[in-house]
């Protein structure tokens, strides 16, 4: 299996149809790829929409859950595919016939696209993503995860942290751009549209307050002040190059001499 789509739901049955329309046909498995439904114990007809979409559903569960990333680390658990996407209910597809056609051929651990965003009523904006991304990327900003796609192996061992109610996809893409020298595709398409009024779209200030949380679990204050600085320092072309080629070393390096001056001037 290629593919792992993973949807979570609680009392959104006209999000939940919306979603599983947008991949494939309703009568029959989507080849290369499994659908996962995570339900959260809905009260609406949630699960009637579940029952008409089950020729290309593949597992289901329908049960309460303790918030959205214990859904989809329930999800998590029930995956067999090399890659996972997390395609929430209200949230579709934008091109599936392109993703089953080019996946079969992908080899890196993480891949990603652009989106578009819609709130729901007809506003819809393209929004392009970074063609280089890492962790540094990360430190002050953002990708969409409905468009990554994320070998199984790694989703698996860095679960989603449930402390975080609106980061978790944050704290786990981090983690592995971070630890794992993951390699890195990106495709200059869309990949998904994707609901605005979604709970982590809503809660800026809070989603602020838990990446800076996070950080300061794993950095000090100076550490990541150096690390802002060179975060910004690579967000200039004339400096692109240069990172590219040696992102690691390059790291090394400035934290070690940043170091140095800040033990100097301490003295």
């Amino acid at each position: 299996m290629n593919l792992t789509v993973i949807t979570v739901n609680f009392n959104n049955a006209g999000g939940l149809e919306k979603t599983l329309n947008s991949f494939g046909s309703n009568d029959s498995r989507i080849k290369g790829a499994e659908w996962i439904v995570v339900d959260g114990g809905s009260k609406d007809n949630s699960l009637e929409v579940i029952q008409k979409h089950s020729a290309k559903i593949t597992k289901w569960i329908s049960e309460p859950d303790k918030g959205i990333y214990d859904a989809m680390n329930k999800g998590i658990d029930l995956a067999t595919g090399r890659y996972i996407v997390f395609m929430n209910s209200g949230d579709c597809f934008y091109n599936t016939e392109f993703l089953l056609n080019v996946s079969p051929a992908w080899s890196e651990d993480i891949v990603y696209g652009d989106y578009i965003s819609s709130d729901g009523i007809g506003e819809k904006v393209f929004k392009i993503q970074t063609e280089k991304l890492d962790f540094l990327y990360l430190l002050g900003r953002t990708i969409n995860h409905q468009s990554v796609f994320i070998r199984r192996e790694l989703v698996q061992k860095y679960r989603f942290d449930t402390k975080y109610s609106i980061v978790a996809d944050w704290i786990m893409l981090f983690n592995i751009l971070k630890f794992e020298n993951a390699l890195v595709r990106y495709l200059k398409v869309p990949i998904c549209i994707y609901d605005v009024t979604g709970i982590s779209s809503i809660n800026n200030e809070e989603r602020k307050l838990q990446r800076a949380q996070f950080l300061s679990t794993i950095y000090s204050d100076w550490e990541l002040s150096q690390l802002m600085v060179l975060a910004g320092m690579r967000r200039k072309k004339w400096f692109l190059w240069f990172y590219n080629s040696f992102q690691r070393e390059l790291i090394n390096f400035w934290m070690r001499c940043s170091s140095q001056i800040f033990k100097a001037y301490g003295k």
